[in-house]
Order: C-alpha cells, then structure tokens, then sequence
C-alpha cells in the first residue's frame, strides 16, 4: 500500500466544474482519526449532541422564564455524540464551530393548579451575544389539574460566529401553575443540536 501526498487536488481539464472521482463502487472512503473535512457545502454531519432537563421545573401561571439550571448532556441507554458537542453555562449554549445547526427541542409538562390552556416552549437565537429573539415556539393545553402536555419545536441556526450567535430555552406557563419534567435517565424535556453543515 503506497501514500500520496499532494497539497491540492484539482480536475485536469476543467478545474472548478468537473468531477473527481475518490474510490469505485462498493468502496469505502476513511477519514483518518483526528482528522476534519471543510470547504462550502454539506460536507456530512461533523457534529451531534443531546441535552436534556434532569429534574423537574415547577413554575407559577403565567410566567415566561428562562431555563437555566439542571441541564444535563444525556449519558445513559448507550447515548452518543459526534464531535465535540455543546457548551452549556446557566441555560446559554454555546457552539462548538460555525456552521448550520438543527436545533430540536421538546419538553413534557403538567399542571398542578387546574387546567390551563396556554403552555409552551420557545428557542430564543442571540446574534450578537446579548440581545435574546424567540425564534421558535410551541404549545398546547392541559384540560385539567395534573393533565400532561407536551411540545415540539424546531429552527436551523446559521451560526456564523461562535462568540455571538448562542441560543437558550424558555418555559410558559398558562393561567395554571406547571411543572416542566426532567429526569437524569430518560428524555422527558430534551434539546438535539445537530450540524447540517457549513455556515450559509
């Protein structure tokens, strides 16, 4: 077995359209430990990681607050992530790179002082490290005391500097007092990070 070394690798006719072909059908192309791929375009998933709440957040009716304690990345029921994942500091994430994240966030609730109609969750995106936007958000209802609900919700990030772009998580609770679920063993209120991609 032989090793090339080449600085660049360019087509021999049409340099910036034709295609370069690594490998033949039914191969397998390795990327040495250690080592990265960049360059514009998707360029396969260089990083995933999972957060989840790991107690329990009872809150007042009609608040909207910030979660910023017990977060937990997950760490049971063979988890994995790939990459060096995210960086969490009283409910401020932060990204490891630039690139274009999925962020996916769903939460399990339920009342405790009657039903209430008007819960949620919301992902809030900071550009310059300071000013907070809510730029996804669900809800739902729970018809009585102890009712459970639940949330989903959903935005792609292009993080384009990782000093200012950051994100974090808020609660809502409806005319009713609500307790957000967490657990430090099963996915109850959880938030999957997900690299797409480079920045666009």
């Amino acid at each position: 077995m032989g090793t090339l070394f080449v600085d660049n690798l360019k087509h021999q006719s049409s340099q910036g359209s034709g295609t370069i072909t690594l490998g033949a059908s039914g191969e397998t192309i390795a990327l040495a430990s250690g080592a990265s791929v960049t360059g514009n375009g998707l360029v396969g998933i260089t990083m995933a990681d999972q957060w989840r709440l790991s107690a329990n957040l009872s809150q007042s009716s009609s608040t909207t607050a910030d979660i910023t304690a017990n977060w937990e990345r997950v760490d049971t029921n063979a988890y994995g992530k790939i990459g060096t994942g995210m960086s969490e500091s009283s409910g401020i994430f932060s990204f490891p790179s630039t690139g274009l994240y999925s962020i996916d966030f769903r939460s399990n609730f339920f009342t405790t002082g009657g039903a209430s109609d008007f819960d949620g969750t919301k992902i809030l995106v900071t550009t310059n490290n300071s000013t907070y936007n809510v730029a996804s958000e669900d809800y739902d209802d729970a018809e009585s005391q102890y009712a459970q609900g639940n949330t989903a919700t959903n935005i792609f990030v292009n993080v384009t500097d990782i000093s200012n772009v950051k994100v974090k998580f808020q609660f809502r609770t409806g005319p009713s007092n609500a307790t957000l679920e967490g657990n430090s063993g099963v996915n109850r209120t959880y938030v999957g990070f997900v690299r797409l991609g480079d920045s666009v």
